[in-house]
């Protein structure tokens, strides 16, 4: 998490910067600068729409850590469930379907 807060502080900065040197610059340069602006805009637009997104995957892996731990005796952390909740949902699945062979007879 720490990641997406310092690049969001360097976005901001990088962005301030770009529209101070608007201000300051000549016609001509100007243009550019504002082209370069409104793209930075752009992309820190879509950096903060995903990292509400991860921040949202985040809370829920806390509430899912929370839930596991509880209903199935284990100390699941919040950045084990973020980072690998498919292979943990994977192994309870597998533990709750067993599949015994008996020639071609399947039992669930």
């Amino acid at each position: 998490m720490e990641i997406f807060i310092t690049t969001a502080i360097i976005l901001i900065i990088l962005l301030a910067g770009l529209v101070f040197l608007t201000k300051l610059a000549d016609k001509t340069v100007n243009v550019f600068l504002m082209a370069g602006s409104a793209i930075g805009w752009i992309f820190f637009v879509c950096f903060a729409a995903f990292y509400l997104c991860m921040g949202w995957a985040w809370k829920s892996a806390e509430y899912k850590a929370n839930i596991l731990n509880k209903e199935y005796n284990t100390e699941y952390s919040t950045e084990e469930v973020f980072y690998g909740s498919e292979v943990i949902e994977a192994i309870r699945g597998l533990d709750r379907t067993r599949v015994d062979l008996n020639g071609s007879l399947i039992n669930k």
